[in-house]
């Protein structure tokens, strides 16, 4: 069966809103006016709860979104071999599952630093960490698979090098060098904020 993906590409917008609306959570929840070097997660005890709780909401919301984009991607390497395509599907799946799930750990985060022994804050950290490296495999493993369709699909030149981890990568590496009050925002909407640009990108390319 052929899905006509066209009258489905819109939706791809809603990825990047999304996207968005959650770098701007993730600014509220943890963003600070300091230096890229000088960001640490433990600060998340230092901002106002109606922030943390704003963030991680707008979050649980806007996250889901990001699904969007995979009908523009789709139509992007339609010529591509179907493994190809299906890798490439299975991943932002995944790669969307697993983020939302680690952005909504925040508020446990949060609730263990405030309330003293309601939570066991190293527990926590671990399994945070432990989330990340599914993160990053399956956040590489979509931009190979990116990189593989683009090529083998025809897709534009520009969209093929521009893909999620590469921009990723240069933002945090950017918000690692950048002065206050730069880096302290970039840092932890970094992620967020690559996301949002590839999905950008994805969309003025189709």
């Amino acid at each position: 069966m052929i899905i006509d993906l066209e009258p489905l590409l819109f939706l791809g917008w809603l990825a990047v809103i999304g996207g968005l609306l959650n770098t701007v959570g993730d600014w509220r929840m943890l963003g600070f006016p300091v230096a890229g070097k000088e960001f640490e997660l433990e600060m998340i005890k230092n901002k106002p709860l109606n922030h943390v709780v704003f963030g991680v909401y707008i979050g649980m919301g806007a996250i889901p979104l990001w699904l969007g984009i995979i009908f523009a991607i789709l139509y992007l390497v339609r010529n591509s071999p179907v493994w190809v395509q299906a890798t490439v599907s299975v991943s932002i799946l995944l790669f969307v599952m697993f983020s939302l799930v680690y952005h909504i750990a925040h508020i446990f985060y949060d609730i263990g630093h405030r309330e003293d022994g309601a939570l066991n804050i190293e527990r926590i950290l671990a399994e945070m960490r432990r989330m990340r490296t599914f993160i990053m495999p399956i956040s590489l493993l979509m931009s190979l698979g990116l990189l593989v369709g683009g090529i083998l699909g025809g897709a534009p030149t520009w969209w093929i090098v521009l893909n999620p981890f590469v921009i990723t990568i240069l933002i945090l590496l950017f918000s690692r060098a950048a002065p206050a009050p730069i880096g302290g925002y970039l840092q932890p909407g970094g992620f967020s904020l690559g996301w949002t640009l590839f999905c950008l990108v994805t969309m003025l390319a189709v």
